[in-house]
């Protein structure tokens, strides 16, 4: 017979799973760097994803973007 300890830790662990299920779908797929932007597809720096942002904001190729796959998901 399994304890509480075990029931608990197993509860957990489903929970778990769960929350990251949700995260990662909510959030989409990850993007790599491909040595270009993915919105605009201009050559950026290695390892950027998008063209370079404007003061402390994102960019407007980020902005473009984010708002894009949060249509598509939707």
């Amino acid at each position: 017979m399994a304890d509480v300890v075990d029931d608990a830790d197993q509860t957990i662990a489903l929970e778990l799973a769960a929350q990251i299920a949700a995260i990662k779908k909510k959030t989409g797929p990850q993007l790599a760097p491909i040595g270009m932007c993915h919105n605009c597809e201009a050559d950026i720096e290695p390892g950027k994803l998008f063209c370079a942002p404007v003061g402390s904001e994102m960019s407007e190729c980020q902005v473009d973007y984010e708002k894009r796959v949060r249509r598509a998901v939707r």
